[in-house]
């Protein structure tokens, strides 16, 4: 059974549009969670993962559940966290998800839409991960400062400037080799104008 076949369509539809998150909500057992999805991570990913999936509960996004999934269910090795993460009773190992996987499979979109991703809930839990889960700038949220870096920027940094700062990234984001810096401290923020005319000053005659 391919419960969660739409998962692969989402993930080359993320990939074609050069996005790495995408966020939906689903409901089981009358509890309600926002799922957000990666698309990267190529060096952790398990062979056959389409993708990872987060799962926060909408009353409490800090509780989370992640795991890789491919189209026809979880990761084998978090079974013990699915069932302790969802509720569900111990019985049959291959029937025990299959009312989970069928819940979630109804509401998986095919495609990427930036109008459900841009919904003010849905906008706001997916950028409390993101900032949370930042392994370079953790809980950093104050933008500052551009400046370029070896190779391209993070997924986390891309997407933290996308959903904090849209108007700088809607000037700067296209280059890739550029970093959006971020500080912990409110008092260090600078809004997107000058940050764009103090990047343009140190690069006029370059």
């Amino acid at each position: 059974m391919n419960e969660l076949a739409n998962l692969k369509a989402l993930r080359d539809d993320m990939k074609s549009k050069d996005e790495n998150f995408d966020i939906f909500k689903f409901q089981y057992k009358k509890r309600n969670y926002f799922v957000i999805v990666e698309v990267f991570n190529r060096d952790e990913k398990p062979r056959y993962a389409l993708a990872k999936l987060i799962f926060l509960r909408a009353n409490n996004v800090a509780d989370k559940f992640e795991t890789w999934a491919q189209s026809n269910g979880f990761y084998k090795n978090d079974t013990q966290k699915t069932i302790k993460f969802f509720g569900i009773e111990y019985g049959n190992i291959g029937t025990m998800f299959q009312s989970l996987y069928t819940a979630l499979g109804e509401v998986i979109p095919k495609s990427f839409n930036k109008e459900r991703k841009d919904e003010r809930d849905n906008k706001t839990a997916l950028t409390e991960h993101v900032i949370a889960s930042d392994p370079k700038d953790p809980n950093k949220k104050y933008c500052f400062g551009v400046g370029r870096t070896r190779g391209n920027r993070s997924p986390y940094n891309d997407e933290k400037t996308k959903l904090l700062k849209p108007e700088l990234y809607e000037v700067l984001g296209k280059y890739k080799e550029l970093s959006f810096s971020y500080s912990a401290d409110k008092r260090e923020e600078k809004d997107s104008a000058t940050i764009i005319a103090n990047y343009t000053e140190r690069n006029k005659n370059r």
